[in-house]
């Protein structure tokens, strides 16, 4: 006789989809400077523990922001890096003069568009020198460097130090590069998953952020191809069967940037869509496009992939919110250039594409400042119940009291009727209306679905085969996606009724 189970068993197309709470915890994983991967640490005050633990990447910027934004704990689990971080060479801007050459040396904690600024100049060696050096391409100043007579200058908390040859520095004549952040690894990304099966089960989460890339060293930055998102949903699909009932979030490449290999929108557009167009997954979502995101740890507008921003409102709203939900407003921490300034800030809205690919993207509405989510997409296939996260929240949640609901009555007795031999019906009203009951409270009368439902058919053999079937029902909450609205002038005159015998 096998150990006593309750095994819960999703099935997808109920709905007959045609093709085309407040509080959420959830995961990060990602790389970053220090610490020891695959410890999962759960924090509400990132600045105390989290930083001074883990350092710096995108993996514990992207668990700040999810905290600043919401207020809730993160559990962050460091990815081992498996590749370091590269710097392009740089490049000089020097109609000032300057001769003395910069090169850059370390390996970068992060994706960084580096650029340093000659605000007074000096010969290298001799003191006078200031510098402002920024991360973000020029947006913000990351700190201003008085460089005496040194000739190199660590930049704290990035891993990469500046270094000058001899000669002179003219103010106003620059240095840019570019710095890639490190990657991980599939492998690596499936420890840290499996780091969250020796979580205390009252310990629950709702979602895993899986930031930054496996693949990508080009400029574009790191991002997920269709071998990572099948991989991704092989981890997923484990972890529901250790009773982590949860979804993924993670991030496409960014275009290519800068030099000969520059990419048009169109090229990355179809280029990511190519890349993506076999994944089939009912519990990974990625997302497509990068914006400037303002960081919590140093305010630096770093360039980040919209996970950074869907994560942080995933963490915000109820489960049943669809992240597109225009009421809730913008995207927060978000900064667009008011004029064009080389990098690509994908909006669905003048450049369609990327929603119908599946992809999680972002647009903009008349009258409406800022970015929003189009569509909180899964890669579901079509005709999918999954094809939109919040449809795996209420899934995902109806799973764990399902679960914690009947294990309790694991190798507990039923009546069964003395001429059937099936379980007495009493009994069997009993399991519905209390599980019902539970459902209702946390699901129904929240406001997250519409309905449920608990159907145990009472002509089950349990003398025999000591196994109960029940089948759980939920009618979704509907979403309004296109709203159709017919405006006419009225002329009363002509739309009254005639009467006999009155006169108009």
């Amino acid at each position: 006789m096998s150990a006593p189970n309750v095994a819960i068993k999703v099935q997808d197309n109920g709905l007959g989809q045609l093709p085309s709470q407040n509080g959420n915890v959830l995961v990060v994983i990602g790389t970053s400077s220090a610490g020891t991967s695959y410890q999962p640490l759960e924090t509400a005050a990132p600045s105390v523990n989290l930083i001074p633990s883990f350092g710096y990447g995108p993996g514990t910027q992207l668990a700040a922001l999810i905290n600043q934004q919401s207020g809730n704990p993160v559990i962050f689990v460091k990815a081992q890096t498996a590749t370091n971080g590269v710097n392009s060479a740089v490049t000089a801007k020097v109609s000032g003069g300057s001769t003395s050459v910069m090169t850059i040396t370390g390996n970068p904690n992060d994706s960084y568009y580096g650029l340093v600024t000659v605000l007074t100049g000096c010969t290298i060696g001799s003191a006078g020198g200031i510098l402002a050096v920024s991360l973000d391409a020029g947006r913000t100043t990351y700190v201003s460097v008085n460089l005496g007579t040194a000739t190199t200058y660590a930049v704290a908390n990035t891993g990469l130090t500046l270094n000058f040859s001899g000669g002179t520095l003219v103010a106003g004549d620059s240095f840019t590069w570019v710095s890639t952040e490190p990657l991980w690894s599939d492998a690596g990304v499936a420890s840290a998953l499996a780091s969250l099966y020796s979580l205390p089960f009252g310990e629950s989460f709702l979602d895993i952020a899986i930031v930054g890339g496996g693949g990508q060293t080009t400029a574009g930055g790191p991002g997920v191809n269709a071998g990572d998102v099948t991989a991704f949903d092989g981890n997923a699909t484990s972890l529901f069967n250790k009773r982590r009932y949860t979804r993924i979030l993670t991030n496409a490449r960014d275009a290519l940037w800068g030099g000969t290999s520059t990419e048009t929108e169109a090229t990355w557009i179809t280029s990511i869509e190519a890349d993506h167009a076999n994944d089939s997954s009912l519990r990974v979502g990625v997302t497509a496009g990068h914006y400037n995101c303002v960081s919590p740890i140093d305010q630096v507008q770093y360039r980040r992939p919209l996970i950074f921003f869907a994560a942080a409102r995933d963490a915000q709203v109820a489960i049943q919110v669809d992240l597109g939900r225009v009421k809730d407003g913008a995207l927060a921490n978000m900064v667009i250039p008011s004029s064009p300034d080389g990098f690509i800030y994908h909006d669905e809205n003048l450049n369609p594409g990327l929603d119908a690919a599946r992809f999680i993207s972002a647009t903009t509405y008349v009258g409406r400042p800022g970015f929003y989510i189009v569509n909180p997409n899964l890669m579901a296939p079509p005709g999918s119940d999954f094809n939109w996260l919040q449809h795996g929240h209420v899934i995902d949640v109806a799973s764990a009291i399902a679960y914690n609901f009947f294990v309790t009555y694991l190798s507990n007795s039923i009546r069964v009727n003395a001429t059937t031999g099936y379980p007495l019906q009493q009994d069997i009203n009993d399991l519905t209306l209390r599980c019902k009951a539970q459902l209702d409270n946390a699901l129904t009368n929240a406001g997250a679905v519409s309905s449920t439902s608990v159907t145990i058919p009472s002509n089950q053999n349990v003398l025999s085969t000591s196994t109960l079937n029940v089948t759980i029902g939920i009618v979704p909450l509907g979403y309004l996606k296109q709203i159709n609205v017919t405006i006419l002038f009225v002329n009363p005159a002509i739309q009254q009724v005639q009467q006999p015998g009155v006169s108009p």
